[in-house]
C-alpha cells in the first residue's frame, strides 16, 4: 500500500494499531499527527505515546514519497514494518534530539518523520488529538535548553554531500530549506509562526537568499545537480552569523 494513496482514517487506523502493538498492554494511547514542527512542543506530555510528524513540503515530494516509501501492514507493527529508505536521516536526526525528553519515558518514540504533503493537517481527527494534546505538561528542562540548530543545519549539509541518490538528496534538501526558513524568521523576532509564513517571510525579506535556495533546489530536482543548493545553503548560514546568537538555540 503506498503511503501518498492512503486515506487519512485508513492510515492513522494502521498506524494506531502498530502502536498498540508495539506498546502492548498500553492503555489511552495518544496517536498524534502534525503538519507543523512548531507543533512538536506541546505534544512532550507524559501522555503522548506515539508521535507522527509530517513536514509539510513541495509538491514533488509526494511523487518522490510514493516512489520510495511503502507502508507493509504486514510487518512487525512497529519501526521495522515501516519502510523509510529515502528519508531514514531525517528520522534518525529528529529521534536523536528527543532522547529521553518525555517525562518518565526513555525516549519520545518518534517513530516516524513523513515528508511530504502526506496528512491533511486541518482534518477533524488531527485537530482532535492536536486539542488534547495542547494541555499537556510543557518539556522538561533539560529539552528546553535545546540545541545548536546551527551544527543541526551543517550536519544536514555534510549528509546531503554524502547522498547516493537523486530522491534522498531531495529530501534532506527539503527539510534544509525548511529549517532555514524558520531560523531566519525567529532571528527577525518572530518567535511562532506557520511553514508558510517563514517562506514568505524569507522571500519578503532576503528575496536574494530565497531565490538562490529555489534555484538551486530546482537544478537539483531537475538535473541531478546539488552544487548550487549547498552554495546557496552556505550564503544563508553566513547571512545569519555564527553559533553565538542567542536565536540559534531552540528546541527543533
Amino acid at each position: 500500500m503506498m503511503v501518498g494513496r492512503a486515506g487519512m482514517s485508513e492510515r492513522m487506523a494502521w498506524i494506531r494499531a502498530c502502536a498498540q502493538r508495539r506498546f502492548a498492554g498500553a492503555e489511552g494511547l495518544v496517536v498524534y499527527g502534525s503538519a507543523q514542527t512548531e507543533h512538536w512542543q506541546p505534544t512532550m506530555g507524559s501522555d503522548v505515546d506515539l508521535l507522527v510528524i509530517v513536514q509539510a513540503g513541495a509538491p514533488n515530494l509526494r511523487e518522490v514519497y510514493q516512489e520510495t516509501c511503502t507502508i507493509d501492514p504486514e510487518g512487525s507493527g512497529d519501526a521495522s514494518g515501516i519502510k523509510f529508505d529515502t528519508f531514514q536521516l531525517n528520522l534518525q536526526v529528529m529521534s536523536a534530539h528527543y532522547q529521553g525528553a518525555l517525562r518518565g519515558r526513555p525516549s519520545p518514540y518518534i517513530d516516524m518523520l513523513i515528508h511530504g504533503t502526506l496528512l491533511d493537517g486541518h482534518s477533524s481527527a488531527v485537530r482532535a488529538l492536536w486539542d488534547r494534546a495542547r494541555d499537556l505538561p510543557p518539556l522538561p528542562a533539560a529539552a528546553q535548553a535545546g540545541i545548536d540548530e546551527r551544527s543541526h543545519i551543517e550536519n544536514l549539509l555534510a549528509e546531503f554531500d554524502r547522498c547516493t541518490s537523486l530522491a534522498e538528496a531531495i529530501g534532506v534538501a527539503g527539510h534544509l530549506h525548511h529549517t532555514l526558513a524558520r531560523v531566519h524568521a525567529r532571528m527577525r523576532g518572530v518567535t511562532y509562526i506557520k511553514q508558510a509564513g517563514m517562506h514568505r517571510l524569507l522571500q519578503e525579506r532576503a528575496p536574494e537568499l530565497h531565490q538562490a535556495l529555489l534555484g538551486g533546489l530546482g537544478e537539483l530536482i531537475k538535473d541531478g545537480d546539488g552544487r548550487g543548493f549547498h552554495r546557496a545553503v552556505r550564503q544563508m548560514l553566513n547571512a545569519l552569523g555564527g553559533p553565538a546568537h542567542a536565536p540559534w538555540k531552540s528546541v527543533l
